[in-house]
């Protein structure tokens, strides 16, 4: 699930209509609901906001996006071991 699907789920639990949240939030109706739909991504502070606004926080809209290995080792200096997570948009490095 998105972001964006995330806050519309969670605005719609509530009861809330976007020009509410908006409200609420200090954004425009039109920019939420570009990150609804994923078209546009909300700074830190407009995410809290929101999240303010439709009665959560930010760990729990970004939940399924802090995605984190499955197993989690130690490895020796300067191994360079990689971490693949699920998304698989990056790749990480183990430092230490």
């Amino acid at each position: 699930m998105s972001l964006g699907d995330r806050i519309r789920q969670t605005r719609c639990r509530a009861g809330l209509s976007q020009k509410e949240v908006a409200k609420k939030s200090g954004i425009t109706v039109s920019f939420l609901s570009q990150v609804e739909r994923g078209i546009a991504s909300p700074s830190i502070k407009s995410l809290k906001n929101i999240a303010l606004a439709i009665g959560t926080n930010i760990s729990h809209l970004l939940d399924e996006h802090l995605a984190v290995p499955k197993r989690i080792e130690l490895v020796k200096k300067d191994t360079n071991e990689k971490i693949m997570l699920e998304s698989g948009d990056s790749i990480y490095f183990y430092l230490s």
